[in-house]
C-alpha cells in the first residue's frame, strides 16, 4: 500500500481544499478536515500506484512539500532500536551493552556505536499512552421510606459506587533515522541517564532536554524536525489488509508521521 502525505502548504487551505477534493473524488470539506489535523498529512491510502504518482506529481507541482512511500517501510517503534544505557562521544551515540536484536543481552555485549555520520534525521515526538484508575465513591442518601418505617431512626444510607476515569500520559521521544539501518528511538521514560556524566540534572524531562541539546550539539549536519510535539490528531497505522498488526493503537500513528517528516527534511 502506498502512502501520499503534504507535508508543507504552499497556499492556505482554502485554496487547496477544493483542488485536492477534485484529485481525491471527494468533497471540498472532506478534503480540508484533513489538511485541517496539521501538517504532515496523509491524504491518500491506496494501492494503485498510478494514483500515488499522478497526485504526488501534482502535489509538488502546486508547490507543496509531498512525500510518498510504501507502508512496509514504515517501522514501528517497538521494532526500533531501543536507547536505554547510552553516552554521547564526539563521533557517535553509543548504546551500551546492546544485544543485535536491541534488547540487553544477558551476557555482557558490545556497545553498538550510532555515528552521527550515519544519521539522516532526528525527529522529535511526544507519544500518548491512555490508561484507566478507578476510585471508589461512598455518598449519603436520604431514604424515606425508611425513615417513616422506623420512626425516624433510620435516615439516610452509604451507597458505594466504582468511578472509573480515563488518564493520558504523555512521554517526549527522539526518533533517530539512519542510512540502511534500522532507527533508534529514544524514550523519555525508558532511557537511563548516567552516561551524561556532569551534565546529569535531578529529573528525567531535564536530563532528556540535555540529551537532545547534547545530540543535536554534536550532529550539526542532521537536519531536526519537532513539529511532532503538538499534533492533535494522528492518522491509523499504515497495515496493509491481511497482514499482522505491527503497530501498536496509540503510537503507529506517530511513527507514520515521524517516517514521513524524516523523509521530507532528509532530502
Amino acid at each position: 500500500m502506498d502512502i501520499v502525505a503534504i507535508t508543507d502548504l504552499a497556499t492556505s487551505l482554502e485554496v487547496e481544499a477544493p483542488l485536492l477534493a477534485r484529485e481525491l473524488g471527494t468533497t471540498a470539506y472532506d478534503a480540508r478536515q484533513k489538511l485541517a489535523v496539521g501538517l504532515p498529512c496523509v491524504v491518500l491510502m491506496t494501492t494503485d500506484r498510478s494514483r500515488t504518482l499522478a497526485l504526488l506529481a501534482s502535489l509538488r507541482g502546486r508547490g507543496h512539500g509531498a512525500v510518498a512511500c510504501e507502508s512496509k517501510a514504515v517501522v514501528a517503534s517497538g521494532s526500533m532500536l531501543a536507547v536505554r544505557r547510552f553516552h554521547i562521544d564526539e563521533d557517535a551515540l553509543v548504546l551500551e551493552g546492546r544485544g543485535a536484536g536491541g534488547e540487553a543481552a544477558a551476557a555482557p555485549a558490545p556497545d553498538v556505536r550510532v555515528p552521527y555520520a550515519e544519521m539522516i534525521a532526528l525527529v522529535l515526538a511526544s507519544h500518548r499512552h491512555s490508561f484507566e484508575s478507578h476510585d471508589e465513591k461512598k455518598e449519603t442518601k436520604f431514604r424515606p421510606v425508611a425513615a417513616l418505617a422506623s420512626g425516624g431512626v433510620i435516615l439516610t444510607k452509604t451507597v458505594k459506587r466504582d468511578v472509573v476515569r480515563t488518564n493520558e500520559d504523555r512521554e517526549q521521544v527522539i526518533y533517530i533515522f539512519r542510512r540502511r539501518q534500522p532507527a533508534c528511538l529514544l524514550r523519555e521514560a525508558v532511557a537511563q541517564y548516567g552516561g551524561l556524566g556532569e551534565a546529569v540534572r535531578p529529573t528525567r524531562i531535564e536530563n532528556f532536554q540535555t540529551t537532545l541539546r547534547l545530540l543535536r550539539a554534536n550532529a550539526t549536519t542532521v537536519p531536526f524536525d519537532d513539529r511532532l510535539v503538538g499534533v492533535k490528531r494522528f492518522p491509523e497505522p499504515p497495515n496493509d489488509p491481511g497482514a499482522p498488526r505491527a503497530f501498536d493503537a496509540e503510537t503507529g500513528g506517530v511513527d507514520l508521521l515521524a517516517h514521513l517528516v524524516a523523509m521530507r527534511i532528509a532530502r
